[in-house]
């Protein structure tokens, strides 16, 4: 038999699943920007945070950028200059954008856009990846950062 706290606690929980669903499985830019009062704009995408010269380890540890297409041979280019380098996958071409030392997914026409909320890559090992056009980055340098050590 249920008590009224666990009725109480049933109807709260199923108030609260469809919140959950809308702010775990809808995309980014379906929501509606708050701070925008035109009537009919739908979200603008968030501004990243420029890269700055306070990371001073990116300098040090990053040397260079690997880019893995599908099952290609990867390619590693130079963290200098800043630049925009498109990358053609399998459903479309990414942008990748370098800069300060740091790397990111700029555009991808891949549905959710993991890869560009990704953001910045500023560590020597940090990774980011599309997973539906194949593509994947990662900053390479002689002390990468590990996200876990297994034995």
């Amino acid at each position: 038999m249920m008590t009224r706290a666990d009725w109480v606690l049933m109807v709260i929980a199923l108030c609260a699943l469809p919140l959950l669903y809308l702010h775990l499985w809808t995309p980014q830019d379906a929501y509606w920007d708050v701070g925008d009062t035109r009537a009919g704009a739908r979200g603008s995408a968030k501004q990243e945070p420029e890269p700055s010269a306070t990371h001073g380890a990116v300098a040090d540890s990053a040397t260079g950028l690997r880019i893995q297409i599908a099952a290609a041979a990867a390619t590693i280019t130079p963290l200098t200059p800043d630049r925009q380098v498109q990358v053609t996958g399998p459903i479309g071409e990414s942008t990748i954008e370098i800069r300060a030392g740091q790397a990111r997914f700029l555009s991808s026409p891949c549905p959710g856009q993991v890869c560009v909320h990704s953001g910045w890559l500023r560590e020597a090992g940090q990774l980011a990846a599309c997973l539906p056009n194949r593509i994947s980055i990662q900053l390479l340098g002689s002390r990468p950062r590990f996200d876990a050590i297994n034995f």
